[in-house]
């Protein structure tokens, strides 16, 4: 796998693969090097691919590695899964043609991002820089749109996966939240039909 840091003459790795590079690399590595793309696949799901029943998602370190507190472009690590490279495995599954294990990285996005009325996505618009404010929202745009790479002996490994606890705890909070604005919405309703005029 590429190192996290290398050098720029000679690209000898000087750092450890990480999640966060891996995530961007094996996304367009089938296009860039498509000689390299699916040995390096391969590699990245056996040695950062973490399913745990909450969640599913690419480490930031590898399998047996010690996980730190991350870093700016690995976001926080949260139990090893790497925030960044978790957010843009979704891209490096449908680039391979993995959509079973893109389905429940897809519903995880999802429920992550609180999609708010009158369109938009909550939490990616909290975390964008305020100068460009819709760069995470075209972020999971792009994540969404990706579709799996031509190449030699690739193939398309269709199916939804299992969903995480996540994905099914994430919908019963907006039920419970949108349950809620109802409820205050009807007793205002009710409250203003009943005052006097």
């Amino acid at each position: 796998m590429p190192a996290y840091f290398a050098t720029a003459d000679d690209g000898i790795g000087l750092d450890a693969s990480r999640g966060c590079v891996n995530s961007y690399l094996t996304t367009f590595a089938p296009e860039l090097w498509p000689d390299l793309a699916e040995n390096w696949f391969q590699r990245y799901v056996k040695h950062f691919w973490q399913e745990k029943g909450y969640g599913v998602g690419f480490r930031e370190f590898g399998q047996g590695e010690i996980s730190s507190t991350g870093n700016l472009d690995s976001g926080p690590i949260i139990d090893g899964f790497g925030v960044a490279a978790t957010a843009f495995g979704l891209s490096v599954c449908r680039a391979n043609g993995r959509y079973d294990m893109g389905y429940p990285l897809s519903a995880q996005i999802m429920v992550a991002t609180w999609p708010i009325p009158f369109g938009g996505l909550l939490l990616p618009r909290i975390l964008s820089n305020p100068h460009p404010p819709l760069v995470g929202e075209a972020s999971v745009v792009y994540q969404l749109s990706q579709g799996p790479r031509e190449g030699e002996g690739r193939q398309v490994v269709p199916g939804k996966g299992r969903l995480p606890y996540a994905v099914y705890v994430g919908i019963a909070v907006y039920g419970v939240i949108g349950l809620g604005f109802s409820v205050w919405g009807l007793r205002w309703v009710l409250a203003r039909r009943r005052a006097p005029r």
